[in-house]
């Protein structure tokens, strides 16, 4: 996660970093149950389905009509079974961010 500051102002006010406004996406950063800094979930069943389900569900009730999600480490297994349940909303899976290029 930490990795991943790097690209945080460049997304977010990119004119600040050499790019148009027109670039700028809001970012919505939502951690796993169990990882980072998150509590354990305390119920089983947290796999990548239901991951999907649950960030699905919150780009709803944050009212997002479009995203897109990361497919990196972890990550990557979520946003595969968002694509695949063709959670409304999700334009599209984007490669890994390499905050070092």
């Amino acid at each position: 996660m930490f990795e991943l500051l790097k690209i945080v102002g460049p997304l977010m006010d990119p004119t600040a970093h050499g790019g148009r406004v027109e670039g700028a996406f809001d970012l919505i950063t939502p951690l796993m149950p169990g990882y980072d800094f998150s509590d354990k979930p305390t119920r089983t069943g947290w796999d990548a389905d239901h991951f999907a389900r649950a960030w699905a569900g919150l780009m709803k009730r944050l009212k997002y009509a479009h995203y897109l999600a990361p497919a990196g480490d972890w990550n990557s297994a979520v946003s595969s079974a968002t694509a695949r349940e063709a959670s409304a909303g999700l334009l599209a899976v984007t490669p890994a961010l390499n905050p070092d290029p």
